[in-house]
């Protein structure tokens, strides 16, 4: 294939110390709580982190993401700069630094619980007072409504006249505590630029979903922030994006008639055979999955926010993450001030981040500033093209390791196979006092419907080592690398 990265390294399975950087575990706890995309293994990046930093050093993710940089860096005790341009990014990774205690949101999701759960109910109640657990839809038709019976059996009922009365009841609500989600023309991701928020949701769930918000709001701000995530989070099954499963096992000669319920993968396909679900039941789902989670996290690490740069620089506060562009919020940095820099990039068109996370962002009110998101976007009005993309990242590079202190670490992540996309990373390189060192590949944890269905995405990222003004003292971390699996001294082949 022309254009192309040949992968050609080969896994030592006999190499022990670094033996999960192969065999990475699943996302689990705090780090499986969200489904925001990108999260790379645990286990690479607590080896980036130990190897390449002490105690009390600074490091700085540019496009924090997840969070969970953030995270693994605090809970060694070193200092963390992150920045993302991306609201829910940061709120996320406030999260993750931040953790709220067990106790405090069990006490808060059960008051909910107590004020709106009946209230959310209401709106899906049978004619034989049963709730609705679920409703399958053709178009904007109900085909069936589901109740829970004996032992949580399902029971499929036909739909009566009280069900649609009940649903016509909400047809003229408006949202009042929801954003106005900007979408663009980008059919790679089903959008276009007259969609609202009203062809995501039924004006039910967005009803439902209003009555959590209210009270959500009323919670001091570490628990809020916590629940209005619990809610992005469950929102995706929420909406009308749920499709229906059926012929399950048709391959194999077992297929069965029975429609099962799908998920919001990604993107905003509305398949016309979809599900409405109980908004209620939704939201509990989730948070009880960050309950079990906190549940069992024995320590939360010490953090100390910082007001500013100068502030995490010159005093024993620990962390500081900033909302913005990284282009210029990163020429604010002294130079010389960081020991390491790990991130995961943008990779050109592989992931449109803000695009994917409107509806997100539209739930916890924040207008994502799109003009500055570095990004080759599919939808065309934005003007985001390959060329511009690969200057910017070339600059935010250059002045990546202007702040790196001598021996300093750059340990960037990257997936692509299309050399287009390399171009920056092929001309930083070539930056005075800058070394690179080689480069390993990073299996993933999960599987990923990006991953394995975009054209030109890799099974698995490089991890790209450089290195500023290399002196003895890293002499043997750098020999030591050679013990990663699939370690190479050089860049993959490029292929023309």
């Amino acid at each position: 294939m022309k254009n192309q990265i040949e992968i050609d390294f080969k896994i030592d399975p006999e190499v022990e110390n670094v033996r999960m950087l192969s065999n990475p575990e699943g996302y689990k706890g705090i780090a499986a709580f969200h489904k925001y995309w990108g999260k790379k293994p645990i286990e690479c990046l607590n080896f980036i982190i130990e190897k390449f930093t002490n105690q009390n050093d600074i490091i700085l993710d540019p496009f924090v993401g997840s969070g969970l940089i953030a995270l693994e860096t605090l809970k060694r005790n070193r200092k963390f700069i992150g920045m993302d341009i991306n609201p829910i990014s940061i709120e996320l990774t406030t999260l993750m630094a931040e953790l709220p205690s067990y106790e405090r949101i069990k006490d808060a999701v059960s008051e909910i619980e107590k004020k709106v759960k009946d209230q959310i109910n209401s709106c899906y109640q049978t004619q034989n007072n049963s709730i609705a657990t679920h409703y399958l839809y053709s178009g904007n038709e109900i085909q069936s409504v589901w109740i829970k019976g004996h032992k949580n059996q399902r029971i499929e009922l036909s739909p009566d006249k009280n069900d649609i009365e009940l649903l016509e009841k909400f047809r003229e609500y408006k949202t009042k505590n929801i954003g106005n989600p900007q979408f663009f023309q980008n059919s790679r991701i089903n959008t276009d630029k007259a969609m609202t928020i009203y062809d995501l949701f039924t004006a039910r769930a967005l009803f439902c979903i209003d009555t959590l918000i209210d009270q959500i709001n009323r919670f001091e701000p570490d628990i809020r922030r916590a629940l209005l995530l619990v809610l992005t989070s469950s929102s995706g099954q929420m909406s009308k994006m749920v499709f229906a499963i059926a012929n399950r096992g048709k391959k194999s000669g077992l297929s069965s008639d029975k429609i099962e319920v799908g998920s919001w993968a990604i993107g905003y396909w509305r398949s016309t055979i979809h599900f409405e679900i109980n908004v209620w039941n939704c939201f509990l789902n989730k948070a009880n999955k960050l309950l079990k989670s906190l549940k069992y996290i024995d320590k939360n690490p010490y953090v100390n926010i910082s007001k500013s740069l100068e502030d995490i620089f010159d005093s024993g506060s620990n962390l500081l993450l900033i909302l913005g562009d990284t282009r210029t919020e990163i020429k604010r940095f002294r130079d010389d001030s960081i020991d390491l820099v790990i991130t995961d990039p943008p990779h050109g068109d592989r992931i449109p981040y803000l695009e994917l996370s409107s509806m997100w962002n539209a739930i916890l009110n924040a207008e994502p500033q799109y003009s500055n998101e570095i990004v080759v976007s599919n939808a065309k009005e934005r003007g985001k093209n390959l060329t511009t993309y690969n200057e910017i990242m070339e600059e935010v590079t250059t002045q990546l390791f202007r702040v790196l202190k001598p021996d300093g670490i750059l340990a960037l992540i990257f997936n692509s196979t299309d050399i287009k996309y390399w171009e920056f990373l092929i001309n930083t390189s070539k930056h005075n006092g800058i070394s690179f060192i080689g480069c390993f590949p990073m299996n993933y944890s999960a599987s990923s419907i990006v991953q394995d269905n975009r054209r030109g995405a890799l099974k698995q990222d490089f991890v790209l080592i450089y290195i500023k003004c290399p002196t003895a003292n890293r002499e043997s971390v750098i020999n030591d690398l050679s013990s990663i699996p699939g370690w190479s001294n050089s860049y993959p082949v490029i292929r023309s």
